[in-house]
């Protein structure tokens, strides 16, 4: 390997990594972006204001009904449970939480590596000059 050739490779790869990491770089921050927005938006929604009592409260000496209070009072139905059955309700024990976002993103990569490597494999420059000179030998 000559020179040339080692700089051509040189060359090739700091393209390459400069590419992947400016790819990746703006994957970060739209995904980060959108997590703050959603915090934000969660954060907006989810304040409370609370009001504390100026003076101490004696147990008992409360004017005001306990919450635990009315929860004693109110008798509740028994159910009986089974171990791993999960709320039968919603038909899931699992409780539906999360993005599909990231499952596509990690997809979206993958298909783009076999894609990358598909394409190694069949070496296009190759197939490329094996075309052109079919090509041009078709007319001579």
């Amino acid at each position: 390997m000559n020179s040339y050739e080692g700089k051509q490779g040189f060359l090739t790869f700091v393209t390459t990594v400069l590419i992947s990491a400016g790819i990746f770089t703006s994957m970060y921050f739209l995904i980060n972006r959108l997590n703050n927005r959603a915090q934000t938006e969660l954060s907006k929604t989810d304040l409370t204001t609370r009001t504390t009592p100026t003076t101490p409260e004696v147990n008992g000496t409360s004017d005001t009904p306990s919450v635990f209070g009315a929860l004693v009072e109110d008798k509740q139905e028994e159910k009986t449970l089974v171990l791993g059955a999960g709320d039968q309700s919603t038909g899931s024990a699992v409780p539906s939480t999360g993005s599909s976002f990231i499952p596509a993103l990690i997809l979206i990569g993958g298909s783009l590596v076999l894609l990358g490597s598909y394409l190694s494999l069949i070496q296009p420059r190759k197939a490329a000059i094996r075309a052109f000179e079919k090509r041009i030998t078709k007319g001579l």
